[in-house]
């Protein structure tokens, strides 16, 4: 079993407060280099919204802000925990999921292993967490998490939490991350309905 890092982004040029910000899907970022990445919510035409910000682990929480903003540097890395070089196998990690999707956890670009996981180990708020091992295990509760596409827009996803998802009944009841508009606001792992479409960009 392996871990390693693989984009989910869409290559485009976007501009953001009269600068130029390209999202690329061309080069695997190194954790700790020179080359920063976000994860961020995407509207429906594809331009940015949010991104996932560890405010300097001031809260010892996520919350969102702008894109392009510090402290937004996160690193996507894929997780073989099913076997299948990072995919989903039918009802793996969680029952009732398809076999053929992306399972990733989402690391710090400044750390060598927190992920995003539950804050105080059975919250719903994202916050910093162990990531699992080269075995797909050992990370603390909601790191994993299943990119689903639905009706995003190419090349982003939605996340499926797998630890939200399988205390809430499987895939059928799948629910996943979700932040309000605003810089601030605190981000969920077991949000139920509107979830929205997650893109990952250089900046």
């Amino acid at each position: 079993m392996r871990i390693r890092t693989r984009i989910i982004g869409i290559t485009a040029t976007l501009v953001l407060s009269g600068a130029a910000m390209t999202a690329t899907a061309s080069a695997a970022p190194v954790r700790g280099g020179s080359d920063p990445h976000q994860v961020c919510s995407v509207y429906t035409n594809g331009t940015l919204d949010e991104c996932l910000n560890n405010w300097n682990h001031a809260y010892g929480y996520v919350e969102s802000y702008a894109p392009g903003a510090a402290n937004n540097n996160f690193i996507v890395e894929g997780v073989d925990r099913c076997g299948n070089g990072d995919y989903t196998t039918s009802g793996c990690p969680v029952s009732g999921v398809p076999a053929g999707l992306f399972i990733y956890q989402i690391a710090y670009g400044d750390e060598q292993s927190d992920c995003i996981a539950n804050l105080g180990g059975n919250s719903p708020y994202a916050a910093d967490g162990l990531c699992n091992g080269s075995n797909g295990y050992g990370g603390s509760y909601g790191t994993l998490e299943i990119a689903y596409h639905g009706s995003c827009p190419a090349g982003t996803n939605i996340a499926i939490n797998v630890y939200w998802t399988g205390k809430n009944g499987g895939w059928s009841h799948a629910v996943g991350i979700w932040w309000q508009q605003g810089n601030g606001d605190l981000v969920f792992l077991n949000w139920g309905g509107g979830i929205p479409c997650l893109g990952y960009y250089s900046y």
